[in-house]
């Protein structure tokens, strides 16, 4: 069996939780139990008991635990259990604590950098702090440290001063220090710098390449113990476990015992596991890693590998490389577009930062001084690749192109807003931003933001008896939450009243709920988050209303719902889909020999009366008749109308929505 010692990132964190044999050489000599049990091929299924502990466990759950480390094998599924021929026992090999010393070094992060650490008598916390400072681990209990220690007192390396409470490496210890050197710096903090700088090409799976092979759904990745910054060797640990079929119980003991996690933890693990398809669920308490699994574990690159299998499935994920080919983005930045864009549910910092680190670990992007995140030489040549299976602009028609350029204007505009939102210092920002989206939405504004007024002012545009108008008062904090405190009510009536207008509206990222939401709702004003106006400005590129028929948000008190404008978006909805059906239906019939493509409304309304928008509301008479008067009307003209009051197609569908963009697009 091969054993490369596995580079820093690979590595796992936790030691093997075996149980320590009562004595001197404690976890050396339930080692060697254990190691000679796999020796004689004992039944598996038999139990195992240790001097001095209470664990009694079947020897497959303790072999289990010995694989990642390397100590034992299996060459086949199924197949007996091997030990690494490098710790081969031998009773007169007097350097046998070394070879397993060796071993555990290779493939466990902190422990030639911990007894570097200990060459001065340290203790436990000060350990602690050192593993979690210097090495960016992220230990919150002293466990993991106890057991390098113990398994290294009975290696006879390391010294417990037991009146001081510290520990500290004898001269075993120092000798293996010399063969075994703690990690460099550079290596662990490498993603500081583009270590792919020298690569030419990078070699992807077909299945990467076939967007028949993505099911984009998810907008959490899911919780991973141990960090996000170890998830591939986590991962990779569980599913060496399931390889040859195992239990929840031995999945959930591994867990357990290396990351002391609640049960509802190791489950969400699980579930994470089995929804990208790296586990399978053969029945309630049987699993078995899947053929997805298998090649990660035989990959010679995981990280990379597993990036690969998360962006199958992830919302945002090879997008967020297509979106870093056109600069750097911080976490903020990247968290709105996000959310405005490509519709992740939210902005919560978690939810990127697992993305990131995923990437980071590949060595797909990486973190620059300026505390932004950039694509590496790597990760420039994948995004290349992918590229043309996330974006679509090449492909359009040249009519289409205005839409896109504006619908990428509306993405610019939301994904600004959200992050002016946090910006306290530039309060201005936010104001005007809130002026465009609001012109967008078809209103005449006024931005005053100055003392003694109100930030803008909406007016909708339409004759004076219906007319209506709106102060805006525009809201940022560094947390995102508009508190109580943050709103003066009493000078937001003043100022309603200097102004003259019917409604007032507070606009911020997010509002504190309980008293913020009842003093609103007793004053009378409205309050808008950033998600409500994103919906908004989302549904107004769908059903583009009125001004004035946005008035129902306005009369709307506290936090503002979507809800208020469904009728509108149905009636639009269902205005949208007569149009079409009848175009269509009239060039269906078009080579119809006997009706030669001339169908009285009858016809035409048999024709689409079953469509599915007409399920709930039957179509009716005059909804027909109408649509065929606009459609007929020579302005349009994408209809023909016959005296006897019949129809005919005068073009395609396309040849109609192009005569109706020609209207939406005169400048007036």
């Amino acid at each position: 069996m091969e054993n490369e010692k596995r580079q820093w990132q690979s590595k796992s964190q936790a030691m093997p939780r075996i149980p320590r044999t009562k004595g001197e050489r404690g976890y050396l000599t339930s080692l060697i139990k254990l190691l000679n049990e796999v020796e004689k091929q004992t039944d598996v299924n038999n139990y195992i008991s240790f001097s001095g502990s209470k664990s009694k466990q079947k020897l497959e759950s303790y072999y289990i635990r010995l694989r990642p480390m390397k100590f034992l094998y299996q060459k086949t599924v199924n197949g007996n259990w091997e030990i690494n021929e490098k710790i081969n026992y031998n009773a007169n090999d007097d350097n046998y604590n070394k070879k397993v010393a060796t071993l555990l070094n290779d493939n466990i992060k902190y422990i030639s950098e911990m007894l570097n650490f200990i060459q001065e008598p340290k203790n436990i916390n000060e350990i602690l702090d050192n593993a979690n400072n210097e090495y960016f681990l992220t230990w919150k209990e002293n466990s993991q440290i106890y057991d390098r220690l113990h398994w290294f007192m009975d290696l006879g390396m390391v010294d417990h001063i037991k009146y001081e409470k510290k520990y500290v490496v004898n001269r075993l210890g120092l000798e293996f220090l010399k063969k075994n050197p703690p990690v460099k710096k550079e290596e662990i903090n490498k993603y500081k710098y583009d270590v792919t700088d020298e690569e030419v090409s990078i070699i992807v799976p077909e299945w990467i390449l076939d967007f028949d092979n993505y099911d984009i759904e998810f907008d959490n990745i899911g919780y991973i113990p141990g960090g996000i910054k170890n998830a591939t060797q986590t991962i990779v640990d569980v599913l060496e476990i399931s390889r040859n079929y195992t239990t929840y119980s031995n999945i959930k003991e591994y867990l357990k015992e290396n990351f002391d996690i609640a049960s509802s933890s190791i489950n969400g693990f699980i579930t994470m596991l089995t929804k990208y398809d790296l586990l399978i669920r053969k029945n309630d308490i049987t699993y078995k890693t899947s053929l997805l699994g298998e090649q990660l574990i035989d990959s010679d690159d995981k990280n990379l590998l597993l990036s690969f299998i998360f962006g199958l499935k992830t919302k945002f994920f090879f997008e967020m490389l297509i979106e870093l080919m056109k600069k750097s983005m911080t976490m903020k930045e990247l968290a709105s577009l996000g959310v405005t864009k490509y519709k992740v549910s939210t902005d919560n910092a978690e939810l990127y930062r697992k993305r990131i680190s995923i990437l980071k670990n590949a060595k797909l992007i990486i973190e620059d001084v300026k505390k932004t995140y950039t694509l590496t030489k790597r990760g420039r040549l994948f995004a290349e690749k992918i590229i043309k299976l996330f974006e679509v602009e090449d492909n359009i028609e040249e009519s289409d192109k205005h839409d896109l350029s504006e619908q990428h204007n509306v993405y610019n505009l939301l994904q600004d807003l959200r992050l002016a939102s946090v910006d306290s210092s530039n309060y201005k920002n936010f104001e005007t931003l809130l002026n465009e989206f609001f012109k967008k939405l078809g209103f005449d504004t006024q931005l005053l933001a100055k003392p003694g007024t109100t930030d803008i002012i909406l007016t909708a545009k339409t004759v004076p008896n219906y007319v209506y108008s709106v102060n805006v008062d525009a809201k940022t904090n560094r947390d995102g939450i508009i508190t109580n405190n943050l709103i003066d009510f009493e000078t937001l009536k003043e100022h309603k009243n200097k102004h003259n207008v019917d409604y007032v509206v507070v606009i911020g990222k997010e509002f504190e709920k309980g008293r913020l939401v009842d003093r609103a709702k007793n004053n009378k004003v409205t309050l808008f988050e950033l998600d409500f106006l994103e919906e908004l400005m989302s549904n107004h590129q769908k059903y583009p209303l009125q001004s004035i028929e946005y008035l129902p948000l306005f009369k709307q008190f506290g936090i503002a719902s979507i809800d208020v404008l469904k009728d509108y978006y149905e009636i639009m909805k269902r205005r949208k889909e007569l149009f079409k059906s009848i175009i269509k239906t009239l060039i269906n019939n078009s080579d119809d020999e006997y009706s030669k493509g001339i169908l009285s409304m009858d016809n035409i309304y048999f024709s689409i009366k079953d469509n599915e928008i007409f399920k709930d509301k039957v179509l009716e008479k005059k909804e027909l008749e109408s649509m065929l008067a606009l459609l007929s009307n020579p302005l349009i003209d994408c209809v023909g109308s016959i005296n006897n009051g019949k129809y005919y197609a005068k073009g395609s569908l396309e040849d109609a929505i192009l005569k109706f963009g020609f209207y939406y697009n005169t400048d007036l």
